[in-house]
């Protein structure tokens, strides 16, 4: 059973998920799922924003790279308002969501509420993870969070 979950959650530089695909935000914002919580762990620099760019938009090998990044960072779940091209890619190692939140704050307890959908379909350890769309559910953020990290 594969019971550790890591998201990470796609933003520009002013905590901001834009509606842009995955591979374009300036950072991740790395949360881990412990004792039925999502917090907060770390966040990481998209070392591949500009990679590979001159061979077009979305190239494979800017996929690629971006994949072996987040899979050293022990990364399964990404959350973004927007994949791309590389989304089969993407879809074999991760488990993508789709979220309509601007701030890390307003789509966590959205995560929270599905975190046992998101486990299950994590935990089929299949060749192409299914493609979650949270999109339209919206839960009440918790007071005591201010930016989703704790």
């Amino acid at each position: 059973m594969r019971n550790k979950l890591t998201f990470t959650i796609a933003v520009d530089y002013s905590d901001t998920i834009k509606p842009r695909h995955f591979g374009d935000a300036d950072k991740f914002l790395i949360y881990e799922y412990d004792n039925r919580e999502i917090n907060f762990s770390h966040e990481l620099v998209n070392a591949y924003k500009t990679y590979d760019e001159n061979h077009g938009h979305g190239s494979r090998k800017k996929g690629e790279a971006i994949v072996s990044y987040l899979k050293d960072h022990g990364v399964n779940i990404l959350v973004s308002k927007q994949f791309g091209k590389n989304i089969k890619i993407v879809s074999q190692h991760f488990v993508p969501v789709l979220v309509s939140g601007d701030k890390p704050h307003q789509v966590i307890p959205t995560l929270q509420a599905h975190v046992d959908t998101i486990k299950a379909e994590w935990e089929k350890n299949t060749e192409a993870y299914q493609h979650l769309n949270l999109k339209d559910t919206v839960v009440q953020e918790k007071e005591n969070t201010r930016d989703g990290r704790k």
